[in-house]
């Protein structure tokens, strides 16, 4: 479980691991996602399709 006080310590290891690779994936587009936690303190990541190009490309 990661410290809730600040920035970088509200996230474990393995979650801005997880982050990092979701974004390298979808570079150069932004990346997207939510990070939940439970009562107990497990956090959990859930990356997103970003659909902004596509809504975009839409309007067009």
């Amino acid at each position: 479980m990661a410290a809730r006080s600040r920035g970088v310590e509200m996230f474990d290891k393995a979650i801005w691991n997880a982050m990092f690779v979701h974004a390298q994936w979808e570079y150069p587009a932004e990346c997207c996602g939510i990070v939940t936690e439970d009562a107990s303190g497990v956090q959990t990541i859930h990356p997103c399709e970003n659909i902004q190009d596509k809504l975009h490309a839409a309007e067009q």
